[in-house]
């Protein structure tokens, strides 16, 4: 396509430029002047989706107001919330942004998760780079030094010119973390009070932590003076409201049905789905409490918070042990705790343990449960706890497989290992979201060949986790070929990816460790005896399902030695 097509073709959509095509064009074009000079107008008109701005025009006229330009340079976020003013971290104050999500959520409590749900780094997916920069990022910069406006525009494109397209970045990570309570301390006291009387007095004058669906408090119980975690569903939060949003999304999104690519359409109405089905059961706190017994009941390498008491949906735990994972740097280094290198070995080598007991563990006997929201703040570290020192809090959404379910999921992961990359593809894209035109064979083998190119040539080693490094190379390429993941699989690659994220992160913080040294050494170790562990348990569990299973896997081998061997070779650690 010529460069003037493609400045018709921006004229065209005047502001409503998807990131994509906008990236796509930058890259073939950035040297016509027209163009950039194109691109610059779009940017600083904002380039948003269609769906979005019609999903979000009843916050728009809640809020009322003209489109704010600068904030129309998020694609996704509504335009008019004049309080989050121009994307200025510096003017984004926290009281001010709890107001808003507060607003927004009691509205519809899709539309902050949903913005939630945004990529972090907008920058990255304009994806323009030369020379370890961003042309069009300079270009932004340059014209807004140029820049002839006066008084706040003065100012705001000064800011610009100094931060350039990253200010969308500080902007919507503080959106992205401002998840607001719905009572304070006093008002939570009350309601707490109404159910257990006299029983917990409340501590501190903030909550622990806030979430979309509920929020947390520390207290004290006055009958065995320990201190306890009390949650609690927001006040505006029930399983009514959901249903109700749910509706009000869905109808939002039909109206636009024959306006948006249908692949589009699908995956926006998936994610309401997805969401729903997951937010109606963390409503629930009876069913979290009973996950945390399930989930610590045949817990081997880590401990669990033990529920205390749920009544009228208020769930009491016990207080976990230590500090959150995600403060432990910050505790280590106020305490002047320096952790000899075993120590720390110790630790790391612990937390690998818990990783591959959550992912592949089989109980000998009932269902499994998996903790899906592994995220750093919901594992807490007891350094003096030295055979058991990770507590998994908030189990509100966790992942139950039945025994047969938890053994496939076992061998499923075997395939990794022995380069099986049919299986691999079959299992990812089942009941995925196929773009127009593309057969599920045809989906099968595209991310087959990718597979065996990428990983199962013997071309290239495998580094650290085998599974969360394929499987996010596996989403990115299903992702840019417009496949969409079903549910159970999103649910589980984002799980193994942020249990992965942890290994990784805890091996920064514990700088005296050689996590190249112990990844090879110990990691595959370890993983082979809890494939191991695994497998006798799942021969008791349900025999017939395990051997069936497993001899597929030897089938496999027997079958294709040649890629076999490869994808062990690209495990072995160099000399």
């Amino acid at each position: 396509m010529k460069a003037k097509d493609n400045v018709k073709n921006i004229e065209k959509f005047k502001g409503k430029m998807p990131l994509s095509e906008l990236a796509d064009l930058a890259k073939s074009n950035l040297k016509d002047k027209q163009t950039q000079s194109d691109l610059i107008q779009a940017t600083k008109r904002g380039f948003f989706s269609k769906t979005y701005m019609t999903l979000t025009w009843p916050i728009r006229k809640l809020f009322g107001g003209k489109p704010n330009p600068a904030t129309e340079a998020l694609e996704l976020v509504p335009k008019p919330l004049k309080r989050i003013t121009f994307m200025n971290k510096e003017l984004i104050k926290e009281k001010e942004m709890n107001n808003i999500m507060r607003e927004i959520e009691q509205y519809n409590i899709f539309y902050p998760k949903m913005i939630q749900s945004m990529p972090s780094n907008i920058s990255s997916m304009i994806n323009i780079v030369g020379d370890g920069k961003n042309p069009l990022e300079e270009l932004i910069q340059k014209t807004s030094k140029e820049s002839k406006m006066g008084g706040f525009w003065k100012k705001r494109s000064a800011y610009i010119a100094e931060k350039g397209i990253n200010t969308v970045n500080d902007f919507l990570n503080k959106y992205k973390s401002s998840c607001p309570p719905s009572r304070t301390v006093k008002e939570a006291q009350k309601y707490v009070s109404e159910t257990y009387g006299k029983r917990f007095t409340l501590k501190g004058d903030k909550p622990l932590g806030v979430g979309t669906i509920a929020e947390t408090f520390l207290a004290k119980d006055n009958e065995t003076g320990n201190d306890v975690v009390i949650k609690m569903v927001k006040k505006w939060v029930s399983l009514d409201k959901l249903k109700k949003d749910k509706e009000n999304m869905l109808k939002s999104l039909e109206r636009v049905k024959d306006k948006i690519k249908p692949d589009e359409y699908d995956y926006q109405r998936k994610l309401v789905d997805e969401l729903y089905s997951a937010w109606s059961k963390e409503v629930d706190l009876k069913l979290e409490a009973e996950a945390a017994k399930t989930l610590g009941k045949y817990a081997v390498n880590y401990n669990t918070v033990s529920p205390v008491a749920v009544k009228n949906n208020i769930f009491v735990m016990e207080k976990a042990n230590g500090v959150q994972f995600d403060k432990l740097e910050e505790y280590l280094k106020k305490n002047k705790i320096n952790l000899t290198e075993q120590e720390a070995e110790d630790i790391y080598i612990n937390y690998m343990k818990v990783f591959f007991e959550q992912l592949l563990s089989v109980p000998k006997k009932g269902q499994k449960v998996m903790h899906a929201d592994p995220h750093a703040g919901n594992i807490f570290v007891d350094l003096k706890n030295k055979s058991k020192p990770f507590t998994f809090i908030d189990t509100g959404n966790v992942m139950r497989y039945t025994p047969e379910g938890a053994i496939q999921n076992v061998t499923s992961h075997i395939d990794y290992l022995i380069g099986n990359s049919k299986a691999i593809s079959k299992r990812l894209l089942k009941d995925a979201v196929l773009p127009e035109g593309m057969s599920q064979k045809q989906a099968e083998e595209m991310l087959t060949k990718h597979l065996d190119e990428t990983f199962f040539s013997g071309k290239n080693r495998i580094c650290g986790d085998p599974f969360s490094t394929i499987n996010n190379a596996c989403s990115e390429f299903m992702s840019k070929n417009k496949v969409i993941i079903n549910s159970s699989n999103t649910n589980l690659l984002k799980a193994e990816l942020t249990y992965f994220v942890n290994m990784t992160t805890i091996g920064d913080v514990l700088e005296k460790i050689d996590k190249e040294k112990l990844a090879d050494n110990k990691q595959m170790k370890l993983l082979g005896k809890q494939i191991q562990e695994s497998v006798l348990n799942g021969m008791m569990n349900n025999k017939k399902c395990t051997w069936n299973e497993v001899y597929s896997r030897y089938k496999y081998i027997n079958d294709n030695p040649e890629q076999f061997f490869t994808t062990l070779y690209s495990f072995i650690p160099p000399n």
